[in-house]
């Protein structure tokens, strides 16, 4: 990438409006469906899981790429362990996965991996991917169902050509404008809901992962993100999602025209998921707040509630 083109992408990310849009073509993906398409060879399989979980198994072919806060997505920043880097360091990386947009993508988790898959599809599409799925129920439920599985480490895909990634748009990220302190200027401007997807101990105030203070966002609702799934980690139907956030106190999608919905947990993985989840059930504006609580804690300015 040429130096002019970066600088105008570095400056791109600053100059735009905070907003959010909604994201159109989500896909879910079901295991019989993915089942059909193993033998296509523009097919990246992404397990967005730990290391360790990989090793000890999983879809066959599928691409290790852990976007939790122990992945080679994310460096310490300040107070925040699980800082995104910063989107050309990201794109190098695809690449050379072989992770391409003009590739059919399908990202996958499981139960235990904090609903890292969602976070990796958030972070693909902002970066500009559109054919992109993620895989219902994730490893729990391809297992149950006896897809093929591996135990080798070394599975991999023919890295990108530089020329398949100028495309994409960097400053779709908005990294540098969804912080603290913008966010709360938008709070205040009374348009925005706080949605808040850790568990019931963290929102009322326990302190579970080094936070420098508990509690919740001002007003925020609560939704832990296990809700959304059953018990094989497959999606729950839309009509019971729907009636589960309605009962959360969110208006339903077609009540949220003018009010932009903004998802955290701790770090921007649990809530990754779960603006996947919104997004999925035709929300038009909803955002994942990536630095999560864990930034949000640690400026002493921003005001939390108990």
């Amino acid at each position: 990438m040429s130096t002019t083109l970066s600088i105008i992408l570095f400056f791109a990310c600053f100059i735009l409006p905070f907003s959010a849009q909604a994201v159109e073509n989500l896909e879910l993906c079901s295991a019989e469906e993915l089942q059909s398409k193993l033998a296509d060879h523009n097919l990246v399989i992404i397990d967005a899981r730990s290391a360790l979980s990989y090793r000890k198994g999983h879809i066959k072919g599928a691409l290790h790429l852990d976007a939790g806060c122990s992945g080679p997505l994310v460096e310490k920043v300040g107070e925040v362990p699980c800082y995104l880097k910063n989107s050309e360091e990201i794109v190098v990386l695809l690449e050379k996965k072989g992770v391409c947009p003009q590739r059919e993508i399908v990202v996958y988790g499981d139960r235990h991996a904090w609903g890292a898959e969602g976070r990796l599809f958030w972070l693909l599409k902002k970066l500009g991917f559109s054919n992109i799925a993620l895989l219902d129920g994730g490893y729990d439920h391809w297992q149950s169902n006896s897809g093929p599985t591996s135990a080798i480490f070394a599975d991999h895909k023919t890295p990108c050509k530089a020329s398949d990634m100028v495309n994409l748009s960097f400053a779709k990220l908005q990294r540098s404008n969804l912080n603290g302190a913008t966010l709360q200027s938008r709070y205040q401007e009374g348009n925005l809901i706080f949605l808040d997807v850790r568990n019931r101990n963290e929102y009322e105030g326990a302190i579970l992962y080094h936070e420098k203070r508990g509690g919740h966002l001002p007003e925020a609702l609560h939704l832990h993100w296990e809700d959304f799934w059953n018990d094989d980690y497959t999606l729950k139907a839309k009509a019971e999602l729907l009636k589960k956030v309605k009962e959360a106190g969110l208006p339903l999608p077609e009540q949220a025209q003018k009010k932009l919905i903004v998802t955290y947990c701790t770090g921007g993985i649990r809530s990754g998921f779960t603006w996947f989840v919104l997004s999925w059930l035709g929300y038009p504006e909803v955002e994942n707040y990536d630095n999560g609580f864990w930034e949000w804690a640690s400026r002493p300015e921003l005001p939390i509630e108990h």
